[in-house]
C-alpha cells in the first residue's frame, strides 16, 4: 500500500502587517472607481483587503443601477496554521 503525501504547509509571501500597511486601493468597475478595497484581517485569521456596501454602477442609457458590492481578496496561505 503507497503511504499517503505529507501535506507541506505553505506560508504567505506577505505579512499583515505589510498588508495593513498598504491602506486602501481603488477599485474600477467599467472605467469607473467604485471605492477602495481596504486592508484587512477576516474572522477566519487569513488577511488581504476587503469592500463591501453600496456602489452606483454607470449604464450605457445615462442611469445607474444601484448595487450591492462584496469583494474579498484574500493573500494565499495567509490562514494561520491552527485554524
Amino acid at each position: 500500500m503507497a503511504k499517503a503525501k505529507e501535506k507541506v504547509a505553505k506560508s504567505a509571501n506577505c505579512t499583515l502587517e505589510s498588508v495593513l500597511a498598504t491602506g486602501p486601493l481603488p477599485v474600477t468597475i467599467g472605467g469607473i472607481v467604485v471605492g477602495n478595497v481596504c486592508p484587512k484581517q477576516f474572522s477566519t485569521g487569513s488577511f488581504g483587503f476587503g469592500l463591501n456596501g453600496p456602489v452606483q454602477i454607470p449604464l450605457k442609457d445615462g442611469g445607474f443601477a444601484d448595487c450591492q458590492l462584496g469583494l474579498n481578496v484574500t493573500v494565499k496561505h495567509s490562514k494561520p496554521e491552527a485554524a
